[in-house]
């Protein structure tokens, strides 16, 4: 049987019902439109309310999910911090290096007799007076050099100045 005869006969019955007790049939039809509207009403209630509850239970997840996200961004600022530390590390590690062989060049000095250091600070000042002597040389030089420059500039300037007068 298909929708549409059920709700002929449906109807009929009712009609037939009617024709006998008016009064009886539109109190039981008024009763039945306020069931229906009730049952209505408190489908939608219950539709807005798993709506809702999905809502919340899709929220909680999208919570974990941003929670998760700021932990892996967390984790990952923490991995570049150890590796910067590492190479702090690393850095440090060179520089010690550096200065025990320093450290070790300057005991070698320091162990040295007095002979010794003594000599080669000779032989330093011996060099620091050979290079102002040498500087010396070279200022002079280039002071003649220039001096007999400005004078052949000084000479032709002349001769050119007494030609044309």
């Amino acid at each position: 049987m298909s929708h549409g005869i059920i709700i002929a006969e449906a109807l009929d019955a009712v009609f037939s019902t009617f024709k006998k007790s008016p009064v009886k049939t539109s109190i039981s039809i008024i009763g039945l439109i306020i069931v229906l509207i009730l049952s209505l009403t408190q489908q939608l209630r219950d539709k807005r309310d798993l709506a809702e509850y999905r809502k919340l239970k899709d929220s909680n997840y999208t919570d974990q999910i941003a929670q998760l996200n700021k932990i892996e961004r967390d984790v990952r600022s923490l991995l570049i911090f150890i590796s910067k530390q590492k190479e702090s590390i690393e850095e440090n590690k060179l520089a010690l290096y550096k200065l025990n062989l320093e450290r070790e060049k300057a005991t070698e000095l320091l162990s040295m007799d007095k002979d010794k250091i003594e000599l080669l600070f000779l032989e330093q000042e011996t060099r620091a007076k050979e290079y102002r002597r040498n500087e010396w040389a070279i200022g002079i030089l280039i002071g003649v050099v220039g001096s007999l420059i400005a004078s052949l500039i000084w000479t032709s300037f002349q001769n050119y100045r007494n030609k044309n007068l």
